[in-house]
């Protein structure tokens, strides 16, 4: 129920060597922890890996969750960032809450001079306030790849009428961008 990334290590990417102890995980000053009565896990998962021109360490966004609002609208994209994978400063979340209850499987794309932060959410890890049919898969824009990415840039990624999709990711092939992704009815 508590979450936390763990790193392993390989010479041939067949045998594998796991570290005993997590080298990231949720910080109280910004993220919640297990608090059973406001959610059922600690959510610190889905680590995406990138580097900010100019900067030597690795960044890294994360689902997370934030220590304070309503329980059904605490979804954040935690922040960390380090220069040698092992040791982690965790930084605040580059979002605020609003009103998902998971802001999982983020990506972050550049795409017409703007960075695109995508996650995906469900209806059940969500306030209905938001407004939003179904599972799908979402972004916020910002002018850096480290945002700022404000609420109002919220968009779904359509995939048409009556589907939704989940966990996308955007992956360079032939000389273009795919979105891939799980696809479902609304």
């Amino acid at each position: 129920l508590v979450q936390r990334v763990g790193l392993a290590s390989s010479d041939d990417l067949i045998s594998w060597e796991r570290r005993p102890d997590a080298v990231m995980e949720a910080d109280p000053r910004w993220y919640e922890l297990l608090d059973r009565d406001a959610w059922h896990d600690q959510a610190w998962r889905d680590p995406w890996l990138f580097r900010v021109p100019g900067d030597a360490a690795v960044h890294a966004y994360v689902t997370a969750r934030a220590r304070d609002g309503d329980p059904r609208g605490r979804g954040v994209v935690g922040h960390a960032r380090s220069r040698d994978l092992v040791r982690w400063e965790v930084l605040p979340p580059v979002t605020a809450p609003m009103g998902f209850g998971q802001m999982e499987v983020p990506q972050l794309v550049e795409a017409g001079g703007r960075f695109h932060l995508l996650f995906s959410s469900d209806p059940g890890t969500r306030s209905d306030a938001l407004g939003l049919e179904g599972a799908g898969t979402y972004h916020l824009s910002g002018p850096t790849p480290l945002g700022p990415f404000a609420p109002g840039t919220l968009r779904e990624l359509d995939a048409g009428p009556g589907v939704a999709t989940y966990a996308g990711r955007v992956v360079p092939h032939a000389g273009a961008r795919w979105f891939m992704a799980w696809i479902g009815d609304r």
